[in-house]
Order: C-alpha cells, then sequence, then structure tokens
C-alpha cells in the first residue's frame, strides 16, 4: 500500500468491474482495496481505515444498501463517504434510497471519467480545504522544451489539463517562462507556453516526486484544453474500455469527439 495515498475500498458483483475501475483509480493517484462482497467490506473497513468507500447497489441483491446501512450505524465509520454505482435500468429506485440510508453520493454505470474525478473531488479533497481542479495522470514521457532560443529535452512524470511535472536534477528557477511540446499521438504533438510554479530538490525531503520543476500552463485555447483533456483520459483508460467485456468505463463524450478528430 503506497504511504500517503488515499485508500478506496471498491466492491461490486462484477470482476471485471472491479478489475477495472481498480486499475482507473491506481493510475489516478489511489491506493485500491478491492472487496468481493458485503463481508469483506466490512472486514476491510474494521483494518484498513479506508478513506472512501465505493460500492455496487446491487451487491448480492441489494445489499450493498444494506452494508451503507451497516457503515453508517458504525461508530468509526459513520462519517466515511460513501459513493453507489448504480446501474442505468431502475435508476429512480436506487438514487432514492442512496438518499434515504445516506449515501454521499452515485456514480451511474458505465462510470464517466470525469464524473469519477468530481466525486473524488468532492469527497475526499475539498472537505479537507484542498482543491485539485485538474485530472491528472502519470505521463512517462520525453518532451521539448525551450527558453528563449535554447532548446532542451526532459522527462516528464504527471500531466494534468493546468501542467505538467518535469524530472530534473536542475531544476530551472520558479517564475521562468518555458515553451513545451506535448506528443499527444504518435504522428501530434501539442504546443503550449507555461511557467515553473515550484522545483522540488534531491535532499531533505521524503522523496513523494523525484527531483523536478511542476510547470503550469497559460493562455491554453478552449479547443486545445479539449484535446489535452481526451489525451489525458485515453492515458488513463484507452485500454480498459476497449479489454472488458463489459463497459464499464466511459470517456466523456464531448471530449471523445475531440480524441475521434485526432484520429482522423
Amino acid at each position: 500500500m503506497e504511504s500517503g495515498r488515499r485508500k478506496i475500498i471498491v466492491a461490486d458483483e462484477s470482476h471485471a468491474f472491479v478489475m477495472n475501475m481498480s486499475i482507473l483509480l491506481k493510475r489516478m493517484g489511489f491506493s485500491v482495496i478491492p472487496a468481493e462482497n458485503s463481508e469483506e467490506v466490512i472486514r476491510l473497513m474494521k483494518i484498513m481505515h479506508a478513506d472512501l468507500a465505493m460500492l455496487d447497489a446491487t451487491l448480492q441483491d441489494d445489499e450493498g444498501f444494506a452494508v451503507l446501512r451497516r457503515i453508517r450505524k458504525g461508530f468509526w465509520t459513520r462519517k466515511l463517504p460513501v459513493i453507489m454505482f448504480i446501474p442505468r435500468e431502475n435508476a429512480t429506485r436506487y438514487l432514492e434510497q442512496c438518499e434515504e440510508f445516506g449515501a454521499t453520493g452515485h456514480l451511474m454505470k458505465p462510470v464517466n471519467i470525469i464524473e469519477l474525478h468530481e466525486v473524488l473531488q468532492e469527497c475526499l479533497f475539498v472537505p479537507k480545504g484542498i482543491t485539485r481542479r485538474f485530472m491528472r495522470t502519470e505521463y512517462r514521457d520525453r518532451i521539448e522544451l525551450s527558453i528563449g532560443d535554447q532548446a532542451l529535452e526532459a522527462y516528464t512524470v504527471s500531466l494534468s489539463e493546468g501542467g505538467i511535472y518535469i524530472r530534473t536534477s536542475e531544476p530551472l528557477p520558479e517564475g521562468t517562462r518555458v515553451s513545451l511540446n506535448l506528443p499527444i499521438r504518435e504522428d501530434r504533438s501539442l504546443a503550449v507556453r507555461g511557467t515553473v510554479l515550484y522545483t522540488k530538490g534531491l535532499f531533505g525531503d521524503i522523496m513523494k516526486l523525484p527531483p523536478g520543476m511542476a510547470i503550469g500552463f497559460e493562455n491554453i485555447s478552449p479547443e486545445d484544453i479539449r484535446r489535452l483533456r481526451c489525451h489525458i483520459q485515453e492515458r488513463l483508460a484507452c485500454d480498459l474500455t476497449e479489454s472488458s467485456g463489459e463497459k464499464v468505463i466511459e470517456i466523456d463524450m464531448e471530449d471523445e469527439d475531440a480524441c475521434n478528430q485526432e484520429r482522423t
């Protein structure tokens, strides 16, 4: 279990759903604890000190709501955020139960990545006064950047709509303006400008991030933001949407249009 990462219990009748959702959440930066059934959820609650539970509403013939009731009655778990996965069929009935039994929120199946991101922000970050507006993904790639007439190559760690983290033992000073060329497809790249927001050295702190610098993007057009968001979603989930026998995850439709345009 990665130290410092928020822990999420995921339970669903479908093993394919649990597997793919767990992979996606891990890629989004969380530690995931898969649970096979309702009793396993309760057992894990007692020993893992999870930050969030995500439960299938139809788990073992609607046992998902029985688990939710037990969580809300528990002294140590009653304030735990709980998100219910809801089937689109008969959704109204399940939504009424979510409200009746105190679910923190819900997500319709198949799960939209943007909606998932927003729910995670509301449950895990906003209550602690932390704002992470942008969805992010691991981004292990080599990019080109330039400072004036000086051209450099660098390796990246993570990417969001708002910026990028670059691994380097010699970060640029904070406030430095840079231009970057981000590969978003095999034959295409995205040219953006940004500013070094902060740097991290090798010594003097726990290595949660490698030495490097965070660059915030500036003045990106709405069209390029859509391309970037599409690319992030594809990095997170393209193989998951295509490999599963059932449709577990879907890319936001507006961004899917941008993805399709990029492919043509």
